[in-house]
């Protein structure tokens, strides 16, 4: 229920309607709430409802007595302060008046009861709930003010530890960044001196000596005073009067001058020293503070030295040489050219730079490759390597020279520069292009005698296999075997031209342009050319997940065919072939693995079989063959760069292993 928070409330209670109704007359006041209740029921609802300043309860009521509610509501803790004033007009004996005061009223009226002094002593009551109210306001206002007031000083004070936290940090690290630049500095070989030529006086650091090699004054005014000539004195007599004009000419406001000396030290060291100044001005733009630093360079300057030496030295040696050198900063600006190639190309000194400076002596078919070439390789610090055309300006042609470059590092690995020759291979490059026109030239004779060897055994087979059906019963046994044997030679040289043609073909195949092969797919189709002897031999033919290959896809497919036909070819009596091809990731290469269950071959023939012509069953019909089918397998295997090799106990089987490079994906990707 809401209601008016300056009024009070009072509960009046008596079980007489009209009895209510002249206490609400006597006490109608506007500062006054009156909640009247003709029951105890009613009376105890409405305390539980409301807060009451004070309780008017009739003293005889039916059901619960006004003295049994009064113990009651004193009994509960909300209402135990309340005050209780008692109205009666039948208990006029002391001893009910004693029983109400026990019960904890504060006061006992008979009825009828004086207006003015129920009145007044409501108004008192009042008053005082008033003000204990306001009391407790106050109080509240003052525990929420301590409690505010707590929390800012528990805030300032978890502040305050943080702060001296920090400040506690910022000093340990100044502390320790103070110590890190002074090891820096110690190590670094560097030391300062601290010119203040408002107050006259010059600071020197702690290991000023330990630099420079002789002591400072120790009062600032007389290093003031005696510094420069003390400097100078130590300063060997070829700079001296060159750094006396350095320090003459630094002004404030400028960038800092750097110069470098050599000094010569109490111990009798000679030291290369690098000096800056560092100028503060004034506000009048005079030089208030300024600052020179120095700096030990001497193992740079004995390393530059050594390397100038060295570079002497190296083209010294690179102008003696009948191959043709230079070389190239890490950018790719090239910086030296040999005698040789200086004869070679008429270049000088002025042609040094970019390497598009080549323009004129490259072939225009090359220049654009070369060009993109070396910038790949000035990007990625890998080796510069390829082949290209040169001018000769003596012989007034272009020759193919191998170019190549590498990246020289010291021995903690920097790279220092380019070190690049240009050989020449011009008599090699047209013995490949001879050696080219001669392989087209025996590979077309070898594919027209191939054709026109098969033309004149196709008619001795045909006409033999003739002459046996029409006139073999005119024949006895031993002429009929010949005919045979007629008929068999006839077709064994007709397979043995076609491996022959097979051979040769291999090598007018350019592996150097070879694609991405899938071998999934290459095994599969293997598989379906083998399919007549796998049904026919109830083989088993399995693999490992194959790789992505660099090759030629007609190399991959003879090399996979003749592999796994050999081992359903070469299988035993009691047992159907197995076949299973294996492959894993070397450091650089692929290694393959062909394993079959078959007859073995005797260690003594591991090399021989890989042989033209080599057939070790030559007699057995069971086991027909011209012998060429593992030399085909080891060209294939050598054109692609890799290895062939067997591995084999008879009775046992035979694991075929052949190697080829990487650079394909892998298996399963």
């Amino acid at each position: 229920m809401t209601t008016d928070s300056s009024q009070i409330n009072v509960l009046i209670v008596d079980d007489e309607p009209n009895n209510l109704t002249v206490l609400e007359t006597v006490l109608d006041e506007p500062g006054y709430r009156l909640v009247r209740a003709t029951s105890a029921d009613e009376a105890l609802l409405a305390l539980i409802a409301d807060e009451f300043a004070l309780l008017i309860l009739d003293i005889s009521m039916p059901g619960m007595s006004g003295l049994e509610l009064a113990k009651m509501v004193k009994q509960r803790k909300r209402t135990a302060g309340v005050p209780i004033i008692f109205l009666t007009a039948f208990y006029n004996e002391d001893q009910h008046a004693l029983d109400g005061y026990q019960t904890g009223a504060v006061d006992y009226l008979h009825k009828p009861v004086n207006p003015a002094v129920l009145r007044s002593k409501v108004a008192v009551f009042a008053d005082l709930h008033r003000k204990t109210r306001q009391t407790e306001q106050a109080n509240r206002a003052l525990l929420e003010e301590v409690a505010e007031r707590r929390k800012v000083e528990e805030k300032l004070r978890i502040l305050n530890e943080r702060l001296e936290e920090r400040v506690n940090e910022r000093t340990e690290a100044l502390r320790a960044h103070e110590i890190r630049l002074r090891n820096a500095a110690d190590a670094a070989r560097l030391t300062y001196v601290e010119i203040d030529a408002h107050k006259g006086q010059l600071l020197a650091a702690d290991n000023f000596m330990a630099v420079m090699g002789y002591a400072w004054p120790e009062d600032p005014k007389d290093g003031f005073l005696k510094g420069e000539d003390l400097f100078l004195s130590h300063v060997v007599p070829a700079d001296r009067a060159r750094v006396a004009a350095e320090l003459r000419e630094f002004a404030p406001g400028q960038p800092a001058a750097s110069f470098d000396y050599q000094i010569l030290g109490d111990d009798g060291i000679e030291r290369w020293i690098e000096s800056k100044w560092f100028v503060h001005e004034a506000a009048d733009g005079r030089a208030r503070n300024s600052l020179l630093t120095n700096l030990d360079v001497t193992a740079r300057k004995t390393a530059e030295q050594e390397l100038r030496r060295s570079d002497e030295r190296f083209r010294q040696l690179a102008d003696s040489m009948p191959q043709m050198v230079w070389t190239a900063t890490l950018d790719g600006s090239i910086d030296y050219y040999n005698a040789r190639w200086r004869s070679f190309t008429a270049f000088g000194e002025g042609r040094n730079g970019d390497i598009s400076k080549w323009a004129d002596i490259l072939h225009p078919e090359d220049a654009e490759r070369c060009y993109e070439h070396w910038r790949s390789s000035i990007g990625s610090g890998e080796e510069f390597h390829m082949e290209y055309r040169l001018w000769d300006q003596r012989q007034q042609k272009y020759r193919w020279h191998l170019g190549r470059a590498l990246l020289i590092a010291d021995k903690e690995r920097n790279a220092l520069k380019w070190i690049g020759t240009c050989t020449d291979i011009d008599k090699q490059k047209r013995s490949e292009e001879d050696l080219r026109r001669v392989n087209s030239a025996l590979e077309q004779f070898a594919y027209a005698a191939s054709h026109d060897l098969q033309e004149p055994l196709r008619n001795v087979s045909l006409f033999t296999q003739l002459l046996s059906q029409r006139y073999g019963h005119n024949l006895d046994e031993e002429g009929n075997m010949f005919m045979r044997t007629i008929v068999s030679g006839a077709q064994r040289m007709a397979h043995l031209v076609t491996d022959l043609l097979a051979y040769t073909s291999v090598f007018a195949v350019d592996e150097n342009h070879a694609a991405p092969v899938n071998m999934e797919s290459v095994f599969a189709r293997v598989l379906e050319n083998l399919g007549r002897a796998v049904q026919e031999s109830d083989a088993a033919v399995t693999h490992d997940v194959l790789p992505v290959v660099f090759v030629q896809e007609v190399h991959i497919e003879q090399l996979l065919q003749n592999l796994i036909g050999n081992a359903i070819k070469y299988r035993r009596d009691e047992e159907g072939p197995k076949v299973h091809v294996t492959v894993s990731s070397q450091e650089n290469y692929w290694h393959f693995i062909v394993s079959d269950n078959g007859i073995g071959i005797a260690p003594e023939f591991h090399a021989q079989v890989f042989g033209v012509f080599k057939r070790l069953h030559a007699t057995s019909a069971k086991y027909a063959g011209t012998g060429m089918g593992l030399a085909i397998c080891q060209k294939i295997v050598e054109i692609c760069r890799g290895k062939i090799w067997v591995e084999s106990t008879p009775g046992e089987g035979s694991q075929f292993h052949f190697t080829l490079p990487c650079g394909g994906i892998a298996p399963g990707e």
